[in-house]
């Protein structure tokens, strides 16, 4: 880390002692943090989610798999219908057309 110091006639840079030291630190509790967080994970899906009733990921995405795939098939049978429908009414037309 750099730290500048403005004086009214002249500027200096300071160098942080032992930042490789303290970086190596801060780093090192950040992956202590991390593995903390996941073992405590771990532990709730083992133990709490057989006493809890809650949904886990897989079931949302489930779900929403299933209702995308729901809310497809409809649009394909609107879009079927109204492609008969259409066609019905070319047939009329051209039907109206040729009896004039």
């Amino acid at each position: 880390m750099l730290f500048v110091i403005i004086d009214e006639y002249r500027v200096e840079t300071l160098w942080v002692e032992d930042l490789k030291e303290k970086l190596l630190f801060l780093l090192l509790c950040l992956l202590f943090s991390l593995f903390m967080l996941s073992m405590s994970v771990i532990i709730n899906l083992a133990i709490a989610d057989d006493t809890k009733q809650k949904k886990t990921i897989s079931d949302y995405l489930t779900l929403g798999i299933t209702s995308l795939w729901k809310k497809g098939a409809v649009k394909r049978r609107e879009r079927k219908k109204e492609k008969a429908i259409r066609k019905e009414e070319r047939a009329r037309a051209v039907s109206i057309e040729e009896s004039d």
